[in-house]
């Protein structure tokens, strides 16, 4: 049966972090990043994800004992202060208070700034589905019958992007003038990632963001998580037509050349969609341009064997922190004649 506890959540947090930092320490180092590839971080992203996400402890897990000034500490913020109504209040329950009070502001907050956004996409952008060039584009690359896209004009809208779940809609910079190569390739790696779920994937991650608002570690994996994302529609495009490659890196320069000079608009781009951002080209490029040729096959083993080792061993343990006797908060002096 499992079980929940505060120190099943310490568990998780403790293990999810050192794997990220494991993943921060291979995107610091590029060569490192080249030899690991986009793959592997993808898959200990999704174990980080979901082990942040259940956080609970599996019957046959052993309990770990904490060092003695852990096991203080956590029995000193577990030791009441006061109590209300016969329920006692210590400095735990302060805390879970401002986690609950956080998670619903972070809430608030996300679902304001979507709210926001979507009102300016319906305000201000213009269907051009039907017109061309972008009819022809389209129906070259979805059948006709499954086709759900609508196409977008956004004014001041810095770059494209994928918005809606249900209802997909490819947004485009109003102000930009693009090729027709630029929008081949607009148009292909959206629908990409539409076809890979990856709007859900950054949900599900915006979720434990919200959840975890106190750990930047998640955002930190969030952020990562678009640049890997962004790095497997790359590899995907490349594989798919390898001549096209110089093609395609010429179009992404040209559409960042674009939003340079655009304006970024008012409302706040969410994580609802997804856009591609200055500041991950460099390692996206330096991926297609011969990163598959530098992979280290003895490395990226021995990263999995690290983090596979992390993850099964936090379902096997748990850290204990088993509050200290109530005599540990209080000690009593010798009487003078005992004393020597």
């Amino acid at each position: 049966m499992l079980h929940y506890s505060f120190s099943t959540v310490l568990t998780a947090v403790f293990t999810s972090n050192l794997v990220i930092l494991l993943i921060a320490f291979c995107f610091r180092h590029r060569r490192l990043l080249l030899a690991t590839g986009y793959q592997l971080p993808i898959v200990f992203l999704t174990l980080t994800l979901l082990r942040l996400l259940f956080p609970f402890e599996l019957p046959f897990a052993k309990p770990v004992a904490s060092p003695a000034f852990v096991a203080r500490f956590f029995s000193s913020i577990h030791h009441p202060l006061t109590s209300y109504a016969g329920f006692p209040i210590s400095l735990c329950t302060i805390l879970e208070a401002v986690w609950a009070l956080g998670i619903l502001g972070f809430a608030v907050r996300y679902a304001y700034r979507n709210l926001v956004f979507s009102r300016y996409v319906r305000m201000y952008g213009r269907d051009v589905t039907a017109q061309e060039p972008y009819c022809a584009h389209l129906a070259g690359l979805c059948k006709q019958a499954d086709n759900p896209f609508r196409i977008l004009l956004v004014p001041r809208f810095t770059s494209p992007a994928l918005y809606g779940i249900r209802s997909p809609r490819i947004l485009l910079p109003a102000e930009a003038e693009l090729t027709d190569d630029d929008l081949h390739y607009i148009l292909k790696h959206e629908i990409a990632h539409h076809r890979h779920r990856d709007l859900w994937f950054k949900q599900v991650v915006n979720l434990l963001c919200i959840v975890y608002w106190w750990n930047p570690a998640c955002f930190f994996l969030r952020r990562q998580l678009d640049l890997l994302l962004e790095m497997r529609v790359d590899d995907e495009i490349i594989r798919e037509n390898p001549a096209a490659r110089k093609v395609y890196l010429e179009a992404l320069i040209h559409i960042m050349d674009q939003a340079i000079q655009i304006v970024s608009a008012e409302a706040e781009l969410t994580a609802m969609f997804l856009s591609v951002g200055k500041e991950v080209l460099v390692p996206r490029f330096e991926m297609m341009c011969g990163g598959k040729d530098r992979h280290s096959l003895p490395f990226a083993t021995a990263l999995c064997v690290v983090v596979a080792s992390l993850y099964l061993g936090s379902y096997c343990f748990t850290l204990e922190n088993t509050p200290l006797p109530e005599d540990a908060y209080s000690f009593s002096c010798p009487a003078r004649q005992n004393a020597r």
